[in-house]
């Protein structure tokens, strides 16, 4: 099979042995065929009374083998933990059936399995990366930086080793031994997304927010629906400005999240400062959508319906707010304010 010629993998799959075995089945059905004419010219004849029985018990035979290869492949654990069965020096069907158990949370099967597979193959790096995974989900940092090391000493520029080893140094306040391995990454892959943003993680916790800004910019860049990238930034452009850029990261976020509350209540309070009412007011009645008993969003709802000259509106957002929490003093006072302003006009 060309598949198998071009690629390494392994030669007998059951989808690999379908067209093969049609010029098997093709010929034992003509050889059928061949040996019911032979063996008489009636149905009650001795040989196809046999030929008939042993055609039925095959079928029962296929059938029996259809229902237990049906139950093998019920579920990804059971399908590979046959495999195993079957294949117990194979290093990939260890591997894979590693790769099932880690994905379904059994991490001590997993990590046996990958153990395995090391012993099969020294060079399987894919086994090592896992398992330097779980041994840091275990809280055992020497050991997940060792199997880390080992899959370096296999390919010195794996992107997923080092990722998880500047993750794992960052973990244990090593920010340098940390930020060494996340630009080797990034050397290795530039365009790794998740590399740039553990660096700016790992910036940020020393401090230096320029060249975090720099990275999480980079994977904003790279990967515009990264969304927790977004926060990133926020917090850093509230810090450093200018305001008009965190108003473009707050669209962009929001544009991916837009049902975070967070968000638009923010984004409402800064088009409020700048005097843009209307875009105020559309992200106060989204916060309110999804959240309706949200009183911050309902007072300054009605400050910027008194802004807009719409007392009525305002009046009836602060008797909201008043409602919920009767002793509010904002919505009180501002209330009153609405209530003279409603009462001059009509004088």
């Amino acid at each position: 099979m060309i598949e198998s010629v071009l690629l390494k993998l392994d030669l007998i799959f059951e989808h690999r042995l379908y067209q093969p075995s049609m010029a098997i089945l093709a010929g034992m059905s003509i050889g059928a065929v061949k040996l019911w004419e032979w063996s008489g010219n009636t149905h009650r004849h001795p040989g196809r009374i046999v030929l008939a029985g042993i055609g039925a018990g095959v079928i029962v035979l296929l059938c029996v083998w259809t229902i237990q290869r049906n139950a093998v492949w019920q579920t990804q654990t059971s399908l590979w933990e046959d495999t195993v069965r079957k294949s117990p020096g194979n290093p990939r069907v260890h591997y894979s059936l590693g790769h099932v158990y880690m994905k379904n949370g059994d991490l001590d099967l997993a990590a046996d399995e990958f153990l395995e597979t090391i012993r099969l193959n020294k060079g399987f790096s894919g086994a090592y990366l896992n398992l330097g995974f779980i041994y840091q989900k275990a809280g055992l940092p020497e050991q997940a930086l060792g199997a880390y090391q080992e899959v370096l000493e296999i390919d010195p520029g794996a992107v997923g080793a080092l990722i998880n080893m500047g993750i794992l140094y960052h973990s244990l306040n090593q920010p340098r031994q940390g930020i060494k391995a996340l630009l080797k990454a990034i050397e290795s892959d530039p365009s790794h997304s998740g590399a740039h943003f553990n660096l700016g993680k790992v910036y940020v916790s020393i401090g230096d927010d320029r060249k975090a800004l720099e990275s999480f910019e980079t994977v904003r860049r790279l990967n515009s629906e990264f969304v927790p990238v977004y926060d990133e930034l926020i917090r850093i452009y509230l810090q450093i400005g200018p305001e008009q850029k965190l108003v473009e990261i707050y669209e962009e976020a929001l544009a991916l999240d837009p049902r975070s509350v967070g968000k638009h209540y923010a984004l409402g309070r800064i088009y409020q400062k700048q005097h843009r009412p209307d875009r105020s007011v559309a992200h106060y009645k989204m916060v309110l959508d999804l959240e309706p008993d949200h009183l911050g969003a309902r007072n300054n709802l009605g400050i910027t319906y008194a802004q807009l000259g719409r007392m009525e509106l305002a009046l009836d957002a602060f008797d909201q707010v008043l409602v919920v929490d009767p002793d509010h003093p904002e919505a009180r006072k501002n209330r009153d304010q609405v209530v003279r302003v409603l009462k001059g006009d009509r004088e």
